[in-house]
């Protein structure tokens, strides 16, 4: 009964890593429910792209997330998702939480994200967006691993 919440900018790897992830623990006959937030988002049908409508969306994954991760063994979640309330909901309501913060190097990002990845540094382009800061899993290697060995570092930590 585990959530287990990727994030990461965009194109750092959370849904593939946590489609990859859902794959694995299936494998060992654990029943795993994913959620993308931008899945969600359709599903909820709000595309305001302002602040306060992101973390309202983000607050909504992380309860419905709580919520499922009581019924099954576990809830991956990939989301861009960058607010304290978010992560410290995740750790109060959750029986067991692993948080996962993706990081690679700039020069991926700007690779698959050209479009939103103009600048110095990432972190200038969403100043009011806070990553996590004591994840209990930091992918930022550069060369950054690939899928299967993200994955793989996520298993050591899931019981």
């Amino acid at each position: 009964m585990t959530l287990i919440w990727i994030t990461g900018y965009p194109g750092a790897g959370k849904t593939t890593t946590a489609l990859k992830l859902k794959e694995v623990l299936k494998e060992e006959h654990k029943f795993v429910l994913h959620l993308d937030g931008d899945d969600l988002r359709d599903c909820l049908c709000n595309y305001n792209y302002t602040l306060s409508s992101r973390k309202m969306l983000a607050m909504s994954y992380s309860r419905l997330a709580t919520m499922l991760s009581k019924q099954v063994d576990h809830v991956v979640v990939s989301t861009f998702s960058f607010f304290p309330e978010v992560y410290k909901n995740n750790r109060e309501n959750s029986d067991s939480y692993l948080e996962v913060l993706l990081k690679p190097p700039k020069k991926r990002l700007m690779k698959s994200r050209p479009n939103i990845f103009r600048g110095n540094e990432t972190t200038d382009l969403f100043p009011k967006l806070i990553p996590p800061q004591s994840p209990h899993i930091l992918i930022d290697e550069d060369p950054y691993p690939d899928c299967a060995a993200i994955v793989q570092e996520i298993c050591r930590h899931v019981a």
